[in-house]
């Protein structure tokens, strides 16, 4: 910011460019995402249409 009295602007502003050295994190962290929605995606499904367990093998004499 300028101060009209003294002349002083302020720390100078930083504008974000990706680079190349910027820009692999960035997909790291997206592939990421990607992998541990799609892991939810089939936990999900697996707890919904688990079979149901015989009652005479949950009691039963092993």
């Amino acid at each position: 910011m300028m101060d009209s009295e003294s002349g002083y602007e302020g720390p100078p502003r930083r504008t974000l460019t990706l680079t190349r050295d910027h820009v692999w994190p960035l997909g790291i962290a997206i592939a990421l995402l990607i992998v541990i929605a799609v892991n939810v995606t089939f936990i999900v499904i697996a707890v919904r249409g688990q079979d149901e367990i015989a009652q005479s093998y949950v009691e039963g004499e092993r």
